[in-house]
């Protein structure tokens, strides 16, 4: 069937597995759908759906209801199911970046095998999660990776791979084989700075395998860079590599310092608001040198256009985690954000196991992880998870998202206190106010 339906609070998401993006639909649609699933269907007409019925008359869409029994319904503050799924399949890598908030190296004891990760994406494609997102370490680092993804693919998931793009001949040309929905792969500068920070000889590898994919015709492949104060400076080549190969876009994500990003170096690598401004100047400048060029990232303070961040997870209010999309550990966990300190539970604190684990999916369905685990309390009850400056702050909801709960956890100590980077204040610094 051609639309994917799940039932929210205020109408449905439809996810159109033609043109692979999501429409959303009305409390009414939602009625007049189900009404002609029990009757004839005649020839009806419902703005944004134009292909109910195959050419032979034939229903072309589902509806899911993702509620629990017995109380049914959820909270207001998330949808009724993920949108996006993270799936780290491992934490095993063949890199060993500084700034990596995994720790990614060795795979962990009880990693899920490939039975269990294939009976999760059974039970995504039956609550209606859109996506699935591979991701680690490096996905591929599985021997049994392309049974995942070629798994994930009969579903007919929107199915996305976050990946350095380290890869040998053979992986490149196995990949490109598939149908990929998105490819993301982490670049972090020049060679130079790229190496240093990844490993010697990743940067010529990673630019060969997202030169292989564009001539394999995957038509949205990303850059993710992690912005530092290693690379900062340094990234107008990330640019003109976006414009050469004509990729989606350039993510810049801002460091959190766990894992491997919690060594004293690492640590000192993150960027001050001064910085963090002068970066921002800088983008604006390279968005009008490279105008094809579409960037995204936090606390854009200068940015007069909002990019859709992605067709599945378009972050509609306040950060998506916990509200539109989850992660999965290596060994079933599900948890917010991906830079929660969760890269080996057998090294979490009592208190961060309560903080951040909603579960696991070899004890809980997703459904009941998602819509009962007091872990996303914080994440969903903006009361509960904001400061008060960032309620009465004129940017809230609009320019910005309000203080990160990670952000706030790793300079304070606690989920609702604020985070460093201040979008009121780095627009005060900049005298933008």
């Amino acid at each position: 069937m051609r639309y994917k339906i799940r039932k929210e609070h205020a109408g449905g998401i439809a996810f159109d597995r033609v043109e692979r993006r999501l429409i959303p639909v009305s409390l009414d649609q939602i009625s007049r759908l189900e009404g002609l699933l029990k009757g004839p269907c005649g020839l009806v007409a419902i703005a944004g759906l134009p292909h109910l019925f195959t050419p032979s008359g034939a229903v072309n869409y589902s509806i899911i209801d993702a509620s629990l029994a017995p109380d049914g319904g959820w909270g207001e503050n998330c949808l009724a199911a993920p949108n996006r799924l993270y799936l780290e399949l491992t934490r095993d890598c063949n890199l060993r970046c500084r700034m990596c908030y995994n720790q990614a190296a060795r795979r962990l004891p009880g990693e899920l095998s490939l039975a269990q990760i294939q009976r999760l994406l059974d039970e995504m494609d039956r609550i209606a999660v859109f996506e699935a997102r591979l991701t680690g370490g490096e996905p591929t680092r599985r021997p049994d990776f392309f049974a995942i993804l070629d798994y994930a693919i009969a579903r007919d998931f929107y199915v996305s791979l976050a990946t350095n793009g380290v890869w040998d001949s053979g992986l490149t040309a196995a990949v490109c084989q598939r149908r990929i929905d998105d490819v993301i792969v982490s670049l972090d500068g020049p060679e130079a700075i790229n190496d240093w920070v990844r490993a010697g000889g990743s940067f010529r590898t990673s630019i060969s395998t997202i030169r292989a994919l564009k001539e394999a015709g995957i038509a949205k492949v990303r850059i993710n860079t992690v912005i530092s104060r290693w690379n900062w400076r340094e990234v107008e080549l990330l640019f003109q590599i976006c414009s050469d190969y004509d990729l989606l876009l350039i993510d810049f994500i801002h460091p959190r310092p766990f894992g491997r990003g919690a060594a004293p170096e690492a640590q000192q690598m993150m960027l001050t608001p001064d910085q963090m401004l002068e970066f921002n100047l800088l983008v604006r400048r390279l968005r009008d040198k490279y105008p094809g060029v579409k960037v995204v990232m936090d606390f854009d303070l200068l940015s007069t256009s909002d990019i859709p961040r992605h067709p599945i997870v378009p972050r509609v209010f306040a950060c998506p985690a916990g509200r539109e999309f989850a992660f999965v550990s290596p060994q079933g966990y599900v948890f917010p954000c991906g830079v929660a300190p969760v890269h080996d539970v057998s090294l979490m604190s009592e208190a961060e196991k309560r903080l951040f684990l909603a579960g696991n999916v070899l004890e809980q369905s997703v459904l009941d992880i998602w819509h009962r685990s007091p872990v996303w309390v914080p994440f969903r009850d903006l009361n509960k998870c904001k400061p008060p400056k960032c309620r009465m702050c004129g940017y809230w909801g609009k320019k910005c998202f309000g203080t990160c709960p990670l952000g706030a956890y790793y300079a304070n100590g606690h989920l609702e206190g604020e985070d460093p980077y201040c979008y009121s204040d780095l627009v005060s610094l900049a005298g933008l106010a």
